[in-house]
């Protein structure tokens, strides 16, 4: 099924660009939380003197020395930099930097979904939906929250690179599968998740068992892994041991998938005192709803 506003290539990402810069055009004007955003506006404006890239990639995120957070998120970094030239007085551009940042991610979003098998209508449908999630407004009002929206942006153009190469077989998109996949990386930790991904979609496509895509998918997974672990093992980091962190707790975040999304009791981080049976039967149905999509939308070959 065909919009009949689809006579150019070009129109729908236009409007659903337009849409979304609109619906949170509002957020322009908003000023700090101090909840993270001065720490990383302070740190911006102090790295642009000088020649700002020799140093962004070898400091954490404070940009302080002595290092004083384990988080390694240059690409990140660079982008506040690149608001703190054009921020005068206020933080107008910092703002603006998100919500284009956002606006960008919706329009990879429809082009991944169509690219995936939707029809032009259900890809458009949701992506106008993804846009009008509540919780999702805080990567947008909240200035850190780039973080999370700049991720998706690589993380995305990753796998529309990988599902090229699937497609096409050619060595470019692997390439730019690895450069996305490297700067998701530099952005947030999250996109380490991305081989799964990956081996999703070649399972979807029934290539799991070719060598030959096998050998792909490694080279699109650990060749940026060994580059980001090299630049992170040469920042000057806080360091912190895998015990410290509670891993059970990523087991439990799905369950509480459904408070992202839903319109009431909107939460932008769920906590885990709010598990109960309701929710794991609700976040279960859900998650299995979005993979018979997702198989039915792509389909085996």
């Amino acid at each position: 099924m065909k919009l009949f506003l689809s006579g150019s290539k070009l129109l729908l990402p236009l409007i659903i660009f337009a849409f979304t810069f609109l619906l949170h055009s509002d957020t322009l004007g908003f000023g700090l939380t101090n909840m993270d955003d001065v720490n990383m506006i302070s740190a911006a404006e102090k790295m642009k003197d000088g020649f700002w890239p020799a140093k962004v990639f070898r400091m954490d995120i404070s940009m302080e020395e002595p290092p004083q957070s384990p988080f390694y998120r240059p690409m990140l970094m660079s982008s506040y930099i690149l608001d703190s030239y054009a921020a005068s007085d206020g933080f107008f551009f910092f703002h603006l930097g998100n919500v284009i940042v956002n606006s960008l991610f919706c329009v990879l979003l429809f082009l991944f979904l169509k690219q995936a098998g939707a029809a032009e209508f259900a890809a458009f449908s949701g992506t106008v939906f993804f846009s009008l999630i509540p919780s999702l407004a805080t990567a947008v009002a909240w200035i850190p929250g780039r973080n999370d929206s700049l991720m998706s942006v690589f993380a995305i153009a990753s796998i529309m690179s990988f599902l090229n190469w699937i497609k096409r077989l050619k060595i470019r998109d692997i390439v730019f599968c690895q450069i996305f996949f490297l700067a998701s990386l530099l952005t947030k930790e999250s996109a380490v998740l991305l081989p799964f991904l990956f081996c999703a979609a070649l399972w979807i496509k029934g290539k799991l068992g070719d060598r030959r895509y096998l050998a792909s998918l490694s080279a699109a997974s650990l060749v940026p892994a060994a580059v980001y672990i090299f630049m992170r093992a040469g920042a000057s980091l806080v360091q912190i041991s895998a015990g410290a962190f509670p891993f059970y707790k990523i087991f439990l975040v799905p369950a509480l998938s459904w408070k992202f999304v839903s319109p009431m009791f909107a939460e932008t981080a769920p906590v885990m005192t709010a598990l109960t049976l309701a929710t794991l039967i609700f976040s279960a149905l859900m998650i299995l709803f979005c993979l018979f999509g997702l198989l039915r939308l792509c389909g085996r070959k």
